[in-house]
């Protein structure tokens, strides 16, 4: 099998400057403005991709301005500690329904969310959820789940997910009037520019323009905007897909095409389990995702939910899993990834695990306590990252990593991940820096240097080989000489490497 490290390529495995952090260096994001903690439950955060900016939704009023009773969307700036109401409108007035399920693009420039709230826009009566993308600069809302002549979509929009440059969104919605190509009940995958209702897109759809004939959930979108993975309960996708298990497809939107994922370890079918809630690297052809599945491969055969990558341009391409411990042992609990687990180079997997051998202590959490993990897929190391001396003492879950793959956020039940968590067992927001994974530190970096070697003396080669053609045209004996004496030297330094 090709190496994973060899599959990422040269410059994808240059991020080796984390930051070098204390064991316990949490930053509990998920306070007020006076960083004192909130008095709700804080949920899903989603980190831009540099890991200063986190969005996530609460109850709790952590700002003046939100007055109401209902979840609400925040925005902190991790390096300023400034936090921002999102989820309000034009005139200051908080969302009068709830706003959840955040994401953040990556240049921290657009978040877009789902709501009830009837007004942040003119032309909203309730009653449904929404999809909506709020510029932080300005702190203008736009309504995204609209058809393409600007009718707010008839059914609830749910799930957003926003581009690294927040030009593009995907989302899944039960809404009939998005686009002519929808003719079912069941919700659908759909795409479209942030500023052009008339782009919008059926993403779940075959090679016939028929939609699926079941439920298609959780769209994520890649990071250049190219590619949106989705879930399908749906048999009419594809023929290498026959049954209405859960499985994981790719639609590129310029062409139209639609390619299943999760296959089993043949690549001629769908795997026989349930596969799910994908995550897309920047370029679109790098997937994560969770399954039950026993034939994906050869390393699983059990039925516990485990998490995999795989690459979609390998050779042949092929599940590798990735909630394996550092002695490449898997899981021996469940494990489960989110939509937003894998760093934009493809090298840095997040994923939340119960397995009792992956490194976590549950002596004070308990036996089926959830764990937060970072996966270096290149040299093949998993960390804990919600690590404190004696072990967290309650469950984790909702992780995700920045685009670069420094930082980790995730929410928590636990109460000592900081000194100053009062609020007992009310779940909070943290982020977590990348670890230093110095153990392979040395021989990572001659690799890469070597690996760097290599392609200038590749290059010097070709060079020298092109000169040499030219001199033996011109019949140039003294140059000919010299050219094939320097190819040899060359040739000798790449065999030393």
């Amino acid at each position: 099998m090709k190496s994973i490290l060899a599959r990422l390529g040269t410059a994808s495995c240059l991020l080796l400057s984390f930051t070098i952090a204390p064991v316990n260096a949490h930053d509990l994001v998920s306070a007020d403005d006076d960083e004192a903690q909130g008095t709700e439950n804080a949920f899903k955060p989603t980190v831009s991709g540099s890991g200063r900016y986190v969005v996530f939704h609460t109850e709790a009023s952590l700002l003046p301005e939100d007055d109401n009773l209902f979840r609400d969307v925040y925005w902190r700036d991790r390096e300023t500690r400034e936090l921002r109401l999102i989820s309000q409108n034009a005139e200051g007035e908080a969302g009068n329904g709830d706003s959840n399920d955040a994401v953040i693009s990556a240049n921290g420039a657009f978040v877009a969310f789902q709501s009830t709230a009837r007004n942040f826009v003119d032309d909203d009566p309730g009653a449904l959820i929404d999809i909506f993308v709020c510029e932080i600069a300005t702190g203008e809302i736009t309504m995204i789940s609209r058809s393409p002549s600007g009718e707010r979509g008839n059914g609830s929009s749910t799930d957003p997910s926003i581009s690294y440059d927040g030009s593009m969104v995907a989302f899944q919605s039960a809404a009939t009037n998005l686009s002519p190509l929808d003719t079912m009940p069941d919700s659908d995958i759909y795409a479209r520019s942030r500023t052009d209702d008339s782009s919008i897109v059926l993403v779940s759809r075959n090679a016939s323009d028929a939609p699926g004939n079941s439920a298609e959930i959780q769209a994520v979108i890649s990071g250049d905007g190219e590619y949106v993975a989705f879930t399908s309960f749906s048999d009419n996708l594809l023929a290498d897909d026959p049954d209405t298990d859960r499985d994981v497809y790719l639609f590129r939107l310029d062409t139209g095409t639609l390619e299943l994922v999760s296959y089993d370890s043949t690549n001629t079918v769908s795997g026989n389990g349930l596969s799910q809630n994908p995550s897309l690297n920047e370029s679109g052809r790098v997937v994560v995702f969770y399954s039950t599945g026993t034939n994906l491969s050869g390393d699983d055969n059990d039925a516990l939910n485990d998490v995999f990558i795989r690459y979609m341009d390998a050779m042949a391409p092929e599940n590798i899993l990735v909630s394996v411990n550092n002695e490449k042992e898997k899981s021996n609990l469940t494990s489960v990834s989110g939509p937003l687990s894998l760093s934009s180079d493809g090298q840095f997997v997040a994923f939340r695990s119960q397995g009792t051998n992956m490194g976590a202590s549950n002596a004070n959490a308990g036996f089926s306590a959830y764990h937060i993990y970072l996966r270096d897929v290149a040299v093949e190391k998993t960390i804990l990252m919600n690590d404190v001396t004696g072990g967290a003492d309650d469950s984790s879950d909702d992780v995700t990593i920045s685009a670069d793959g420094e930082t980790v956020v995730y929410e928590s039940d636990a109460t000592n991940l900081v000194n100053f968590d009062y609020n007992g067992s009310t779940t909070d927001v943290f982020a977590s820096p990348g670890r230093d994974f110095t153990f392979d530190r040395e021989a990572r970096a001659a690799a890469i240097q070597k690996a760097i070697l290599r392609a200038k003396l590749t290059k010097k080669l070709r060079k020298f080989k092109k000169k040499l053609r030219k001199v033996r045209r011109a019949k140039k004996a003294a140059r000919v000489k010299a050219f094939k004496k320097k190819i040899r030297k060359v040739k000798k330094q790449l065999r030393s490497l």
